[in-house]
């Protein structure tokens, strides 16, 4: 009987922490991971040179859901890789400086809509913090 329940514990525990937090497009968040500047390769892209990128790899999932009536989204299941969308040579800056780093990352995420954007969930960045 005390086997069956640990049994029972280990699936709803691995089965929670399996499930990515799902936000709306345009929710604003804060995400925690590790800086990086991953490379985007040409036939990932469709261009014919390689892109790279600044990103965050999020220590756990996230989903995106779109918003009734938007044309320009894709919803998105589980993606730990999230592009940064920085604004200004301060930005990205900031980024360079905080490269390969344990951040916090503050903003609102939205759906790839352009062929400049390599991941499927992106995050307009209002600010970057190092821990």
């Amino acid at each position: 009987m005390n086997l069956a329940r640990i049994v029972v514990f280990l699936f709803l525990s691995l089965n929670s922490t399996a499930r990515a937090a799902e936000y709306p497009s345009d929710a604003k968040v804060q995400l925690h991971g590790t800086l990086v500047q991953p490379t985007c390769r040409p036939e990932e892209s469709g261009d014919e040179k390689a892109h790279k990128f600044y990103a965050i790899k999020l220590l756990e999932p996230v989903s995106l859901r779109c918003n009734r009536g938007e044309d320009e989204c894709t919803p998105a299941k589980g993606q730990t890789v999230l592009q940064l969308a920085l604004s200004g040579k301060q930005g990205i800056a900031l980024a360079k400086k905080l490269l390969g780093k344990n951040v916090t990352v503050i903003g609102s995420v939205f759906a790839q809509f352009s062929g400049h954007h390599f991941t499927k969930i992106l995050i307009d960045v209002k600010d970057i913090q190092a821990h």
